[in-house]
C-alpha cells in the first residue's frame, strides 16, 4: 500500500463586527411590576452583551435579555440598551425607555384559592428557605418561616423578610387581611401587612410576639433606620385574625379584628416623606429565629 502525504485543511473564519438585529422595545408598566427588554446582534465571533440603564452598565446584565426589579415611580423615564461586543468592535442598540404607572385606584381582592398567584403580586425570598404554597391549606396562601440559625427580618437596612407585594395604589388606600390559624407565642415572631417603597423605607403592621402575649404593633424604616411606631394592645389570637391599615395623606392607621365586622383601633402614626409604591404581606422571624407560619 501506499501513503499519500498528510494535507492540512485550514478555516478561515469570516470575522465580522456586530451589528444589532433586535432593537429592545419601549415599555408602559405599572409600578411594582417588572420590565423585560430583549437584544440580538450579529457578528463573528459571536458578540457578549451588557446592558445599561441610562447609558451606566448594569452589573451582572450580561444576557440577550434583562428583566428589571420591581418598578417604581423614579424609575419612569429611564432607557435600556445594550452594548454588543466582540474582538472587531461593539454596537450600541437604541435606548429603549421604561414608563411606570400608578396602579389606579379600585379594589383588588384575592382569596387564594388557585394553584397560582395571580400576576400581580411578586414575591421575595431573600434566605432562600421559606416554604411558600397555596396548596397546604386551600385557600390560604402558607409562607413558613423554617427554625435556623439566621433572621428573616426587616429591620432597618436588612430587608430579609419574605414577602408578597403588589403595586399599591396612589393617594389614600386601605389594605386588609385575614390570618388563618399558626398562634404565634416566642420572640420574635410577627405576621402582617407591609407597605414597601424600597429597601431602605417600608412599614409593617402585624401582629407581633416578644413572648406569649403577642401585640398589634408597627414599625417604620425610613433611610434605613428603623423604629417603632405602634405599640398596640395584647391579643388573644384565635383561628382568625384580621388586620386592616388606612393611609390618610401621612397618617396611617392599624386596626384589628377577630370577626371581620367589629373593628377595634391600635393606634395611628405619622411617616412623612414616605411613598409606598407596594402593597403586601410578610412573615417575619427574628432573636432566637423560631419556625413562623402565616396562613392568609
Amino acid at each position: 500500500s501506499v501513503t499519500s502525504a498528510a494535507a492540512t485543511l485550514t478555516v478561515n473564519q469570516t470575522l465580522a463586527t456586530p451589528a444589532i438585529t433586535l432593537q429592545p422595545v419601549t415599555q408602559t408598566v405599572t409600578v411594582g411590576s417588572t420590565a423585560t427588554f430583549s437584544c440580538l446582534a450579529s457578528g463573528s465571533p459571536a458578540p457578549a452583551y451588557q446592558w445599561q440603564k441610562n447609558n451606566q452598565d448594569i452589573p451582572s446584565a450580561l444576557g440577550t435579555s434583562y428583566t428589571t426589579p420591581a418598578t417604581t415611580l423614579p424609575d419612569s423615564g429611564s432607557t435600556y440598551r445594550c452594548v454588543a461586543t466582540n474582538s472587531q468592535g461593539s454596537a450600541t442598540s437604541n435606548a429603549a425607555t421604561l414608563t411606570a404607572t400608578a396602579v389606579p385606584l379600585g379594589t383588588f381582592h384575592d382569596d387564594f384559592t388557585a394553584l397560582t398567584l395571580d400576576a400581580s403580586w411578586i414575591w421575595t425570598d431573600p434566605r432562600g428557605n421559606v416554604a411558600k404554597s397555596l396548596a397546604t391549606v386551600p385557600g390560604h396562601l402558607e409562607v413558613a418561616i423554617p427554625q435556623g440559625g439566621v433572621d428573616h427580618d426587616c429591620w432597618g437596612a436588612a430587608a430579609n423578610c419574605p414577602r408578597l407585594l403588589r403595586g399599591a395604589p396612589t393617594g389614600d388606600f386601605t389594605v386588609e387581611t385575614k390570618i388563618d390559624g399558626a398562634n404565634i407565642n416566642a420572640a420574635y415572631q410577627t405576621y402582617g401587612i407591609m407597605l414597601w417603597q424600597d429597601a431602605s423605607n417600608y412599614a409593617r403592621f402585624e401582629y407581633w410576639a416578644g413572648g406569649p402575649n403577642p401585640i398589634v404593633a408597627a414599625w417604620k424604616t425610613q433611610s434605613g433606620n428603623g423604629q417603632n411606631a405602634i405599640s398596640g394592645p395584647t391579643v388573644t389570637l384565635g383561628t382568625s385574625n384580621y388586620l386592616r391599615v388606612i393611609k390618610t395623606g401621612t397618617t396611617y392607621q392599624v386596626m384589628y379584628s377577630q370577626n371581620g365586622s367589629t373593628w377595634t383601633s391600635a393606634g395611628t402614626t405619622t411617616i412623612t416623606g414616605f411613598t409606598p409604591t407596594q402593597v403586601g404581606l410578610t412573615v417575619i422571624n427574628a432573636g432566637t429565629n423560631p419556625a413562623t407560619t402565616g396562613r392568609f
